[in-house]
């Protein structure tokens, strides 16, 4: 176990936020970054992922679902206007239904994943899958992958490194940075030791902006209607009390049912249409960050 201070500005952090699966994470009063410490080495971080043994199973992210489709698609159409093809590169690519999207809106796809038999099935779907960045792309996406790095440092300079001129990088994270505690109890499960950052608005821009990037815009979508709608669907099954929502936690059943798809329509509805709308201020939300390869690191 490693002992680690805020990424910004190196502090131990003001207070413990979070405690979950025998881990805590620290809230840095001063940058808003929110970090668990101690926490497990890369090599153990890794081992986690080769097994298995994450939070969000494999198994899990298998499962054909409408609103990661629906997802791809929004996703892609922000893309767009700012890279209308090239060569796209998805960190932590899961099952490949963002790459796939990308591929039918004219991309040359590939995708990189920790999980070795996400590897396998995205191979077997004609998807490039390298185990380290070898190429230049045009175009760098993760969805709720930013918590995950070891070292947000080093891997946004990997990540720079390997994109070309004007290349973009685009991320989709969280805001746990920004959000009140009082929210907390909503969000339920942060999925700790999976992730060991947590950022906010602020945080995040700073972060890019030292790392050699240019935002070229944040849109900012509320989860708070997602997140009800969890509560309420597994106080439903209970029959009683719901536990905590668990953010980004896939409980679909193995097949896409009529019924699946309709909750799919609904989630995606509620945080890209009224999540779009509604206040958004300490609250919990969906950042998708579109940033572009400045010519030199600031």
């Amino acid at each position: 176990m490693e002992t680690v201070g805020c990424i910004m500005c190196e502090s131990p952090g003001d207070r413990v936020v979070v405690r979950e699966n025998g881990f805590q994470a620290w809230r840095c009063h001063s940058c808003g970054v929110v970090f668990v410490s101690p926490r497990p080495s890369r090599e153990d971080i890794a081992a986690l992922y080769e097994a298995d043994g994450a939070v969000v199973s494999c198994a899990s992210l298998l499962r054909p679902a409408l609103e990661k489709r629906l997802q791809a698609s929004f996703t892609l159409r922000r893309i767009l206007p700012y890279k209308a093809g090239g060569r796209l590169l998805e960190i932590g690519a899961g099952a490949g239904t963002f790459l796939t999207a990308a591929r039918n809106a004219g991309f040359e796809s590939a995708g990189m994943e920790a999980n070795p038999l996400l590897r396998d099935h995205l191979r077997s779907q004609g998807i490039e899958c390298p185990e380290k960045l070898a190429s230049t792309y045009d175009v760098i996406y993760g969805c709720d992958v930013l918590s995950h790095f070891f070292d947000p440092w080093s891997e946004l300079a990997v990540i720079r490194e390997h994109l070309g001129p004007r290349g973009l990088l685009v991320l989709e994270t969280g805001n746990i940075g920004d959000v009140h505690p009082r929210f907390y109890p909503r969000i339920g499960r942060f999925q700790l030791p999976d992730h060991l950052y947590f950022f906010g608005e602020r945080s995040l821009t700073r972060l890019l902006t030292r790392s050699g990037f240019t935002v070229l815009a944040v849109h900012r979508f509320s989860i708070l209607p997602n997140l009800w709608l969890f509560r309420m669907k597994n106080r439903w099954r209970s029959g009683g009390e719901a536990d905590g929502a668990g953010l980004g936690v896939s409980r679909a059943p193995a097949a896409e049912t009529p019924s699946r798809r309709l909750f799919g329509l609904v989630l995606h509805v509620l945080r890209y249409g009224l999540g779009s709308l509604l206040p958004k201020t300490g609250r919990p939300q969906t950042v998708l960050i579109i940033a572009e390869k400045a010519e030199s690191p600031s």
